[in-house]
């Protein structure tokens, strides 16, 4: 025999909720990351530099995205002097932090052991 299926309601009844602890927990730590952003920037086996964009704006808004600069792209050479890749393989990750209306470098850190050779 088949069960009729449960109402919204019913399994919304059935979830675990976290505690009120634990749901000020993730509060804060969700808050610790407002005005935060991450920057990972790879130079491709074509040259191509492929970025990864992760932000928590002020006041909690969150987005993702992401850039390709081609060799062709008139931006190119200050994007490869901006992320600091020479060859395929150089990768980056850059933490920035909002402060003063405005994106601020705190760390700029190459990732080793990503080289293609």
């Amino acid at each position: 025999m088949v069960e009729p299926k449960k109402s919204l309601e019913d399994w919304i009844q059935e979830q675990e909720w976290p505690t009120p602890e634990q749901a000020a927990l993730f509060d804060a730590e969700r808050k610790a990351e407002y005005g935060t952003m991450l920057e990972w920037a790879q130079m491709q086996l074509t040259g191509e530099i492929c970025v990864r964009v992760t932000d928590n704006g002020p006041g909690g808004r969150h987005g993702v995205g992401g850039f390709v600069v081609k060799p062709e792209d008139h931006e190119y050479q200050t994007a490869k002097q901006e992320y600091g890749l020479e060859k395929p393989g150089d990768t980056r990750l850059i933490k920035k932090r909002w402060l003063n209306d405005q994106w601020v470098v705190v760390s700029n850190e190459k990732i080793q052991g990503s080289n293609f050779s």
